[in-house]
């Protein structure tokens, strides 16, 4: 499971020996738990695997965020640190709970809207590497994953290039590799300089 992976990655005393009262434990448990949900593969719902697994190793002298980044690679993750404390959240949509409402007495500054990221930070075709069960887990490419109508919205095909050295089914890879051209194609998203407290 890659959340209970980062979490004791996260507290060995060989990597940043994080604190229990650092890691917000409910958090990680939330996210533990979609990482084990079953996601089915098949109309029929008859095939089906786990959300996201993390199958791998990793040398302890290697720099301990590029460790976690790899980590997180295999649940489309990330980790912050709000005061004082790690929260993960990984691929799945965040619950309505989770939302704020932000009035203007939170502002700091103006609010402005993007419509379309710029064409060098656009996407709409992914590919890349992962450690291949079935090939002694050698780094194998994965099957590449395009979205075709965003091409032609875009008039070429523009690549991002994925690495997944935790993740070992070609399926689960494909999986991962469609959710950052969607997030990538938020028609419009909001830039908001706020004062943020308890």
């Amino acid at each position: 499971n890659p959340m209970l992976c980062l979490r004791d990655f996260l507290k060995n005393d060989r990597t940043l020996g994080v604190l229990d009262s650092e890691l917000d434990d409910a958090r990680f448990i939330e996210m533990a738990n979609e990482c084990d949900s079953l996601v089915y593969l098949d109309a029929g719902n008859n095939t089906s695997q786990k959300r996201f697994e993390c199958n791998g190793v990793t040398r302890l002298d290697s720099a301990p965020i590029a460790i976690a980044e790899s980590l997180l690679s295999s649940c489309a993750g990330s980790l912050s640190y709000t005061q004082g404390v790690y929260q993960p959240q990984v691929g799945v949509a965040i619950p309505n709970s989770r939302n704020h409402t932000l009035t203007e007495d939170y502002l700091a500054g103006g609010v402005s809207i993007v419509t379309k990221a710029e064409k060098a930070n656009r996407f709409n075709a992914v590919r890349g590497l992962f450690s291949d069960s079935g090939n002694t887990y050698q780094l194998n490419d994965f099957s590449p994953v395009t979205n075709t109508t965003y091409q032609t919205e875009d008039g070429e095909q523009l690549w991002l290039d994925m690495e997944l050295p935790f993740t070992t089914n070609n399926v689960m890879a494909q999986r991962l590799a469609i959710s950052p051209i969607y997030c990538r194609y938020i028609p419009r998203q909001f830039k908001v300089l706020a004062i943020c407290g308890e």
